[in-house]
């Protein structure tokens, strides 16, 4: 053998002995990582961030997010992400996939979707639907203050904006009325005992100690102005209130006592308590039948109400807010929460999301009749709505309907028109749910 291909031979046998080793080294650091090595993976998890504690790998959900708040773009190293959070005044950080970076300030729900295994959490993959979740140490806990507010209620960190629905509350406790302080709010429900306080859409309170984010993460919360968002709340952390031993977050497994119900209406000197009984429903409507409301609009009197919730989520989905609250004068035929109530299952959901506004808007609008109509005026025959389809009217002796929703409540006088509430929605020829 000549003398090259000596040299040859035995320079690539050192070439291969030192890739494998390098590789044998590689490996036992990506085992550590994920979770090979106890102790030494969380030492390594930490050595990639500079005042966090690693508290480790959990599964993530594209359409459901474990933390609320994600810091736009990806490739953030989670240094990056640590000091993103951290800026924002964030206590927990998540580093997901590749590099996205997520804040939030609850210390369970990085915890909804199950712990994980194989996280690279210092890599540029840290894994599909996975992330490493660190806590913050500061020497002072800041809070990030809540989109629109300009306070951070101090002991009270915001947790995040959040969907809500009309009929099922995330958060069962109801402070009664409408257009609350995020202030009042707090003070309410930390009163009452629960831990959690939500501002929704035109300032409703809600109190309750879990489950807020039972319907998943929402954006564009406007949590202290007058409108949070239809169908949204803003969610803050008033710290204790839990009691009874159960984890915050976690429904409980048996019912707990408390002073409070969903069921028992809430004593107050001003209006009677809503109540999801459909007939004390129909009459808390109807002790306002016939009743003038002339310094408050159409749009006024649906909130105050508090049985038009439906109705005034889907006003404010299709934008109609502004042609409601105008002179006018309109004649609006109102379905009851239990008027949506009776539609197909999932049908309200799907007409508030922004891609069937223009049906929300027509269906709406068969509600809607030019001019002031109240009860004497309306005979049996064709009705033309704003929607430019005709309704049916029916005048009898046992009332007034129109197509085959019956008039509950009567000759709600506003100061742009009239209101009359109905126990069906109206639905256009060219609609079928």
């Amino acid at each position: 053998m000549n003398i090259i291909l000596k040299i040859l031979l035995l320079s690539s046998a050192v070439v291969t002995k030192t890739h494998a080793n390098e590789e044998e080294t590689n490996n036992n650091n990506l085992n550590l990582l994920r979770g090979g090595g106890g102790g030494e993976e969380r030492a390594l998890s930490d050595d990639c961030v500079s005042r966090s504690t690693y508290l480790g790998c959990f599964n993530d959900r594209n359409q459901n997010r474990a933390m609320s708040t994600e810091i736009e773009g990806r490739g953030y190293t989670a240094r990056e992400c640590e000091s993103a959070c951290a800026e924002r005044g964030f206590l927990y950080f998540g580093r997901q996939w590749r590099g996205q970076c997520f804040c939030s300030n609850s210390d369970y729900s990085y915890k909804k979707h199950g712990t994980a295994s194989n996280c690279d959490c210092c890599g540029t993959n840290v894994g599909s639907n996975k992330m490493c979740v660190y806590e913050l140490q500061t020497a002072e806990a800041t809070y990030a203050a809540a989109p629109g507010c300009t306070d951070r209620f101090n002991g009270a960190p915001y947790l995040g904006c959040y969907e809500d629905r009309n009929r099922k509350r995330a958060l069962p406790h109801e402070v009664h009325g409408k257009f609350h302080s995020a202030e009042f709010c707090q003070m309410e429900c930390k009163e009452a005992g629960y831990r959690y306080f939500a501002r929704q859409w035109r300032g409703q309170c809600f109190c309750g100690d879990y489950d807020y984010n039972k319907y998943g993460p929402a954006s564009n919360c406007d949590c202290c102005g007058r409108n949070v968002g239809a169908n949204k709340m803003c969610v803050w952390d008033n710290g204790g209130g839990v009691g009874s031993g159960e984890t915050a977050g976690t429904p409980p497994t048996e019912p707990v006592t408390t002073a409070t119900t969903t069921d028992a209406p809430v004593t107050t000197t001003d209006a009677p308590e809503k109540t999801t009984d459909a007939t004390q429903a129909t009459e808390t409507v109807s002790t306002t039948a016939g009743y003038d409301y002339s310094n408050k609009n159409i749009v006024d009197i649906a909130v105050e109400a508090g049985i038009f919730n439906t109705l005034v989520a889907a006003v404010e989905a299709a934008d109609l807010v502004d042609a409601l609250t105008a002179e006018g004068p309109l004649t609006v035929l109102a379905p009851n929460d239990e008027a949506f109530d009776k539609l197909p299952e999932g049908t309200v959901d799907q007409l508030l999301l922004s891609e069937n506004v223009e049906i929300l808007k027509e269906i709406l609008l068969l509600h809607v009749i030019e001019g002031k109509v109240d009860s004497s005026m309306v005979s049996s025959g064709p009705v033309t709505t704003l929607s430019g389809n005709l309704i049916q009217a029916d005048v009898s002796d046992s009332g007034i309907s129109f197509n085959d929703a019956n008039v509950i409540a009567a000759d709600i006088l506003a100061s742009n028109g009239v209101v009359h509430a109905i126990d069906q929605v109206l639905l256009p020829p060219d609609v079928s749910l």
